[in-house]
């Protein structure tokens, strides 16, 4: 089955470089999941998903660095989200490269964890 979310204009933030890499990361996502769905292999699926931890971690850069001109007032707090997020995605990534019970239900709740942190 595959992946249908598509970006909608309510996702934007009004921040063109941030909506960019949003865009970014759901396409990225899409394809994991709809590769995951076809039974492509273990390597296939661990370089995407490596491209999408380094597109992940660009997109925190960016938007820490944003917050921090601005003097956003919950950059702290946004930060310590962006660790959170990062640390489980290495703790899936783990599990993947141990080949534990790796299947298409583990590709696919990796993508559906990277939506709900996105709030997409």
């Amino acid at each position: 089955m595959e992946f249908e979310l598509e970006w909608k204009n309510e996702y934007s933030i009004g921040i063109e470089e941030i909506d960019i890499q949003h865009r970014k990361m759901l396409a990225m996502i899409k394809k994991i999941y709809n590769l995951a769905d076809n039974s492509f292999g273990k390597s296939d699926i661990e370089q995407l998903i490596s491209e999408l931890i380094k597109i992940i971690h660009e997109h925190f850069t960016c938007e820490e660095e944003l917050m921090r001109k601005y003097n956003y007032p919950e950059v702290n707090k946004q930060i310590y989200e962006h660790h959170l997020i990062s640390e489980k995605m290495q703790q899936q990534i783990n599990e993947v490269k141990k080949d534990q019970y790796h299947d298409n239900k583990y590709d696919k709740e990796f993508g559906k964890f990277v939506l709900r942190k996105l709030e997409i």
